[in-house]
């Protein structure tokens, strides 16, 4: 929560209502962020750490992501990093096979 306070474009756009929901993948100091005015499924946007030096300034720059959390999750793509893959795709749950080896 004190990166909502402190960091770039956070700062700036948290006393908008905007909400840090998650980070930039690429670590280029681009996050995501939701507006927080009582919509139950808020749109989804990208707000660029360079795109205005002030709240106003940030969010007129914003990237629009989905129309909403929920729809963006239902076309995420979630990669699986290779240390929790599974060995075998179609194996039952908790099978032998999918454990993976501690």
């Amino acid at each position: 929560m004190e990166s909502l306070r402190t960091d770039w474009p956070g700062r700036f756009v948290l006393p908008l209502g905007y909400i840090n929901v998650a980070g930039d993948g690429s670590y280029c100091g681009n996050p995501y962020f939701v507006l927080a005015d009582g919509n139950p499924d808020p749109a989804l946007y990208q707000i660029y750490h360079d795109g205005g030096q002030t709240g106003e300034g940030l969010v007129a720059t914003r990237r629009f992501v989905a129309p909403s959390l929920s729809a963006f999750f239902r076309t995420a793509l979630v990669r699986v990093p290779p240390e929790l893959a599974w060995d075998d795709e179609d194996a039952e749950p908790d099978s032998a096979s999918d454990r993976l080896d501690m």
